[in-house]
């Protein structure tokens, strides 16, 4: 069984990403959070966590920020950024960060399956724009 939380403060996005998730397969077990803060709570009690999906705007984060204090705290588990933001600059911070993806919200639903699964592979995911 695959673990991931989403933490994103979009309920609508955050619902149809689960949706997604569990189509990967049935052997993907969600966790969500709608604050970074909430986000910090889940890695914290939930040892079992193979993917942290981290939008950089939500409430009680700041950008990239998020990122490495993840990264920090949770070493052993990867994050890769989902957001709206499609910035070249941003992206290379959140790799510098430790992001092992960067995920823009604007890819169609097949390459946001494609991305996720290939980090649960142990790959990293850019976009090619």
């Amino acid at each position: 069984m695959r673990t991931v939380l989403v933490a994103d403060d979009h309920p609508m996005f955050r619902e149809a990403l689960v949706g997604t998730l569990k189509s990967l397969d049935d052997q993907v077990d969600v966790l969500e959070s709608g604050t970074f803060g909430e986000a910090v709570e889940r890695i914290a009690s939930v040892m079992d966590i193979d993917l942290i999906l981290l939008d950089l705007r939500m409430p009680g984060m700041n950008g990239v920020k998020g990122v490495r204090s993840l990264r920090t705290r949770r070493p052993d588990v990867p994050v890769a950024v989902i957001s709206a933001l499609a910035d070249s600059f941003v992206m290379r911070e959140c790799f510098d960060a430790g992001a092992v993806g960067y995920i823009p919200k604007s890819l169609s639903r097949d390459a946001i399956v494609s991305a996720i699964s290939t980090i649960l592979d142990g790959g990293s995911y850019t976009p090619s724009e």
